[in-house]
């Protein structure tokens, strides 16, 4: 729909739960989290000509997706290791990249402008806090949200 609430348009009919839409830069793409399979997968709308596609759909949880400022790439969390973790996909689908390999549950992964940096949640030390990550991977920062 617009900002305004004006020209409301359905682009999902999954009969099930869909959550988490993310678009990508230019707006034509929405990536989402289905439940059509009976379990959570990202699924990827192209708005121009309505077709989608399936891109992840490993056992256990799938969901969060984002899209590279590119629109190359998905950043997303999939425990199909055991845990929930940090993932970066190709957005055409394939083998993901493990970014994290924690106790905690990692969520909600959004790119930087320039595409080198992710930031999301994770509760690996205790509660839920905010930290950065190398897209490529590497070393976690905590971001210090306290006044």
């Amino acid at each position: 729909m617009d900002i305004d609430g004006a020209n409301v348009r359905q682009i999902t009919k999954d009969q099930s739960i869909s959550l988490g839409p993310k678009f990508s830069k230019d707006g034509n793409l929405v990536a989402y989290t289905s439940y059509k399979s009976g379990y959570p997968d990202v699924w990827i709308i192209d708005l121009i000509n309505s077709n989608r596609r399936r891109v992840s759909f490993y056992p256990g949880v799938n969901s969060g997706a984002s899209f590279s400022p590119n629109g190359s790439q998905l950043a997303l969390t999939l425990s199909k290791d055991g845990n929930t973790e940090l993932y970066t996909i190709s957005s055409s689908g394939g083998s993901p990249t493990r970014l994290t390999r924690t106790r905690g549950t990692e969520a909600s992964p959004t790119w930087s402008p320039d595409g080198s940096t992710l930031a999301y949640i994770s509760d690996d030390r205790g509660s839920p806090q905010l930290f950065t990550l190398p897209a490529s991977g590497g070393v976690a920062q905590r971001i210090n949200t306290s006044a």
